[in-house]
């Protein structure tokens, strides 16, 4: 009997569980459709909610968990992308999604679910004939596979060569130390060489480099090898010569 009440309750729970996911993805679906006029995205929660209400109990943890994940994933407002050329937007909803999926730990099972369910229009119309072409092949979707193939069609490799070459040529200028420090940051990324103990101390001897003349006379006989504390010691010399030019 008591394996009966256990197995009822478990029912229950994904019952319930699957009921919050419906809801969850149906709400999802129809503010795409109000603002994005995208039919197939209700489809699609269709879809992921017939696929919810099919789950049996004897994989309950399993997925309680993935129910659990979607309704997170939902609620954390994920961006949605329509496509076009927009090689920095691609790479900003490529971040967002990702960064949700960290704060939501988003197993790697359910990251091409999650994710694609955000493509709409000429997007998502792109990762239905992709998709469809890698199950004819017999390809196995992954993250890493979507992702490639993402980056390949909205964020092309003349664009990465661009931005890494404007990395390599970027100086202070005109610019405050903390109008640079976030071009920086913003550039250095599509430079793959900053990576480990290594990569950080490269990292600040290109940064110091581009520094203005008396800024770099100034932090870089101190030999600084932490990048935020290069940053915020450049930014106080800064902000303190800008301050004394004012007051004369």
């Amino acid at each position: 009997m008591a394996g009966g009440r256990n197995d009822v309750a478990i029912a229950k729970a994904l019952e319930s569980l699957a009921g919050v996911t419906v809801q969850a993805f149906q709400a999802l679906a129809e503010s795409q459709a109000t603002t994005q006029a995208s039919a197939q995205a209700a489809t699609q929660a269709a879809q992921i909610a017939a696929q919810a209400t099919s789950y049996s109990g004897g994989q309950g943890n399993m997925q309680i968990n993935e129910f659990m994940v979607m309704d997170r994933f939902h609620k954390a407002n994920p961006p949605s992308f329509e496509g076009h050329y927009n090689p920095d937007g691609a790479q900003k909803w490529l971040q967002e999604v990702e960064k949700i999926f960290r704060g939501v730990a988003c197993p790697e099972g359910q990251k091409v679910h999650l994710g694609t369910f955000m493509l709409t229009e000429e997007a998502e119309h792109w990762w239905d004939n992709a998709r469809q072409r890698l199950e004819n092949a017999g390809t196995a979707i992954t993250w890493a596979i979507f992702k490639n193939m993402f980056l390949i069609k909205y964020f092309p490799e003349d664009i990465r060569n661009r931005k890494e070459m404007e990395f390599v040529k970027l100086e202070q200028g005109n610019m405050t130390v903390a109008e640079y420090a976030a071009k920086f940051e913003e550039l250095s990324r599509y430079y793959p060489l900053y990576v480990g103990e290594a990569g950080e101390k490269s990292k600040c001897i290109k940064f110091e480099m581009g520094l203005r003349p008396e800024i770099k006379k100034q932090v870089g006989m101190q030999e600084i090898r932490d990048f935020p504390t290069l940053v915020n010691k450049s930014r106080i010399y800064d902000e303190d010569s800008r301050q004394e030019a004012y007051a004369s």
